[in-house]
């Protein structure tokens, strides 16, 4: 491994590399070398720092190879990547498992009417091991509407009924909206995971759609309330939350083809 050292002021693409490779969960990421903290570090132009305000701690130098994204080229990351997809299927499998159970508390799940940005998503969650589980219904839009953006958490996704567009894209979690890939169709059952804070996409549904997500604990160093609504978000009304739950406990017929598509998708991910 090549040693040589990089030093502060770093170059928007360091800093991009730099960023990317301590959200990897690949490596042990830089840390905060204070007396009292260890949090990661979040690299800018002018160097490390530590997240915390109330710290001073500061850093300016990097391996070469972390700045310049030859880090991605080492088995390292490209085994995570896969376990992270792994991890995130079976999770939903898990989730999907455990879900007839945990509909039949209805007040130990919390509710969003999410309305700063189309689409409007009408939002149940419960808490549920190191994450949550979301269950969403989320009305159609316009294309040039749809909120681009990416997740400051693990998580899969499962449409449950519906169709929708997306685009996606990579690029960093604080940044501007990347370039877009896209768009795809998505309708009943498409599955699919976003294991990095730096993955991108919007969704547009072209029919009310519900969908199931989960995630897992917040990716090291990312800060979710940059991504926050600028207005606070009413919770559901009682005739809202409970057409929601009532479609997801009618749909509880299909329970074991949501648990066996997790499957398949998890072991999927294997190969």
């Amino acid at each position: 491994m090549n040693e040589r050292l990089i030093y502060a002021p770093f170059t928007p693409e360091q800093v991009e590399s730099l960023n990317e490779y301590q959200n990897s969960l690949a490596f042990h990421p830089f840390t905060c070398g204070g007396k009292e903290c260890r949090n990661d570090l979040v690299a800018t132009s002018d160097g490390w720092h530590c997240p915390d305000p109330a710290c001073d701690y500061a850093q300016n130098w990097a391996h070469e190879w972390m700045g310049n994204n030859a880090w991605k080229e080492f088995d390292a990351f490209k085994l995570q990547k896969k376990f992270n997809k792994k991890r995130l299927f079976n999770l939903m499998a898990e989730a999907v498992d455990e879900l007839p159970d945990l509909l039949k508390d209805k007040t130990a799940w919390k509710s969003l009417y999410i309305d700063y940005h189309p689409p409007i998503v009408k939002r149940l969650w419960a808490p549920w091991r190191d994450g949550r589980i979301f269950l969403h219904e989320i009305d159609p839009c316009l294309t040039e509407e749809a909120l681009y953006h990416p997740h400051p958490w693990p998580s899969g996704i499962m449409i449950a009924d519906g169709v929708y567009e997306m685009g996606v894209g990579y690029g960093p979690f604080a940044g501007d909206p990347p370039p877009m890939i896209g768009p795809m169709i998505l309708g009943p059952w498409s599955t699919y995971v976003m294991d990095t804070p730096n993955e991108w996409h919007y969704v547009r549904p072209l029919t009310v759609v519900r969908s199931f997500m989960v995630t897992d604990k917040s990716f090291p160093g990312i800060n979710a309330k940059e991504k926050k609504p600028s207005k606070p978000q009413r919770p559901l009304t009682d005739y809202e939350a409970s057409t929601l739950f009532g479609f997801f406990d009618d749909s509880l017929f299909k329970h074991n083809d949501m648990l066996q598509q997790m499957k398949i998708c998890a072991q999927l991910s294997k190969q």
